[in-house]
């Protein structure tokens, strides 16, 4: 039986719990990052599994989580071969027809399903939820069925969200988020952050106290500018309760009141801010490119690093996290990236 649900996904009281997978052992963004945040081991095997060419579409990989509380089973639903590509409908047609088997073969006894290639996969929701009714109609289990629309119509329902105003510092962001969506990036929490982060570093006085957290420079400030934005210009997961991976959706709807406001009430060395800033992240759009630009950037704005071998160790006392995923040759990367683009940093030897 399916039953339409909101909320947080890996919070479900269900048995198994459905993540969205590519088959190369990326989990970068929406879902499947927080899934990987969430469940390292199940990561590890999936990453394994697509390195040995034993994750394709049209057959789930299942693991077991093998914790006393939480779901027993992770079903990971390859909806695209590459992380780049869109998902696509046969995919989603011929999971669905594994998916009966592995419910049937594992005994699994319910089952939370996000919306299938949705989101960043591409697909439309109204053609997607009839192909997930009609394949699970006969299942017996309860199928809780995690819409795409469910945070976005309580979001609407916020009655101060329309009095919210702009303000230069704001549609800054806003232009600043929608230059990094429109090539096709999603925009998470963690991306958010670092794009502030930078605005302010490139001289806008947006008056965020950014201090080191697992994930780079982040702003606790910031938190209240995008719930009040909330509703009225964006929309995501309430806030207060959203990881860092939690996605947030510009409503394009607004995108002609931002531009006029842009172009009547910031000045030219605002606008020369924002396009600053995509050049500076130019490569660096993902999770943790951000993350990566911006961990550097603070570390030498602070004076914590001066050259790259100072660098490298500042990077390994933050947290062993960032010491093992934020890799010498990307920390060079990075260090070159903002010498090239002349952002405040002190000279600094490669």
């Amino acid at each position: 039986m399916i039953t339409a649900a909101e909320g947080n996904l890996l919070q479900a009281p269900a048995d198994a719990l459905i993540n969205t997978v590519n088959t190369e052992g990326v989990m970068g963004k929406g879902i499947a990052l927080q899934f990987k945040e969430a469940f390292d081991l199940n990561y590890r095997l999936y990453r394994q599994a697509c390195k040995e060419q034993r994750v394709r579409v049209g057959e789930m990989f299942v693991t077991e989580t093998h914790e006393l509380v939480g779901p027993r089973f992770i079903i990971n639903f390859p909806t695209k071969r590459h992380w780049k590509e869109k998902s696509r409908l046969e995919y989603i047609t011929d999971g669905l027809d594994d998916l009966k088997r592995v419910i049937a073969e594992y005994g699994i006894t319910s089952v939370a399903m996000p919306p299938l290639g949705c989101g960043n996969g591409g697909l439309d929701w109204a053609q997607v939820r009839p192909l997930i009714a009609q394949a699970l109609a006969d299942v017996a289990i309860p199928i809780q069925l995690y819409e795409p629309s469910a945070t976005i119509s309580k979001r609407e329902r916020k009655p101060e969200a329309a009095a919210q105003k702009l303000t230069p510092s704001r549609a800054m962001l806003l232009a600043a988020m929608r230059a990094y969506s429109a090539l096709g990036y999603s925009l998470s929490i963690i991306e958010v952050q670092k794009l502030a982060y930078f605005l302010q570093r490139l001289g806008e006085p947006l008056k965020l106290n950014f201090e080191k957290a697992q994930y780079g420079p982040f702003a606790h400030n910031l938190s209240f500018v995008l719930q009040r934005m909330d509703g009225a210009f964006l929309r995501g997961m309430e806030y207060k309760e959203a990881k860092p991976s939690a996605e947030l959706t510009l409503m394009e709807e607004k995108f002609p009141e931002i531009d006029a406001y842009i172009a009547q009430h910031l000045t030219q060395q605002q606008r020369q801010q924002v396009s600053h800033l995509a050049h500076l992240i130019e490569g660096f759009e993902s999770p943790l490119g951000m993350e990566l630009l911006a961990t550097v950037d603070y570390l030498l704005e602070r004076k914590e690093a001066q050259d790259l071998d100072s660098l490298i160790n500042a990077v390994g006392a933050w947290n062993p996290r960032k010491k093992r995923v934020l890799t010498p040759d990307y920390l060079s990367l990075a260090l070159n990236r903002l010498t090239e683009q002349s952002i405040q940093v002190p000279s600094v030897h490669v």
